[in-house]
């Protein structure tokens, strides 16, 4: 079911819910007068404290009549997201990076893997709860010729803070 329309910098938003996300991305694609039949990208936003906490974004290209259209879904964490691999190929890597950076799970997608983080990576990080300073480092070793982890240590010197004005104090004398 389509929940709404509207227009944002000349391009059409279809808001849509997650029952009928395929099916309405089949009509675009196969229908006469849409033809949108290239799949550019897969978007998500994280916006923490919301009810439907991630945005997904399908930004569609129909080349026959030169138009754009995104396609606006709104999921929770725990939704399973319809995988459109067999409509468009070019999801299996867009909804594998949407899984390795933001965590959500698309069904039907069996490649669902670590593409853009270390294999041995843990958490998701464009997640707004993941931490700025993560628990451990990557770098290579030259002697031991491998990666090595170290655990993150943030040595800082004392520093003194004035927070007073010095053209300010100046200016009293």
């Amino acid at each position: 079911m389509i929940t709404r329309f509207a227009i944002y910098d000349y391009e059409l938003l279809i808001f849509t819910d997650l029952l009928c996300l395929y099916n309405l991305l089949f009509l675009l694609k196969n229908h006469t007068l849409t033809q949108y039949k290239m799949l550019t990208d897969i978007v998500a936003h994280d916006f923490l404290g919301r009810r439907f906490r991630f945005r997904l974004i399908y930004l569609l290209l129909s080349c026959f009549y030169s138009a754009r259209l995104n396609v606006v879904l709104d999921v929770n964490t725990i939704q399973m997201i319809p995988s459109v691999i067999k409509l468009f190929l070019s999801a299996r890597w867009q909804e594998r990076e949407v899984w390795d950076l933001f965590g959500l799970l698309f069904a039907g997608n069996f490649y669902l893997r670590r593409i853009l983080t270390d294999y041995g990576f843990t958490g998701f990080p464009l997640r707004k709860d993941f931490p700025l300073v993560g628990f451990v480092e990557l770098f290579y070793d030259d002697q031991r010729q491998r990666l090595i982890y170290v655990l993150v240590s943030l040595a800082q010197e004392l520093r003194i803070f004035r927070y007073t004005n010095p053209w300010e104090n100046n200016l009293l004398k």
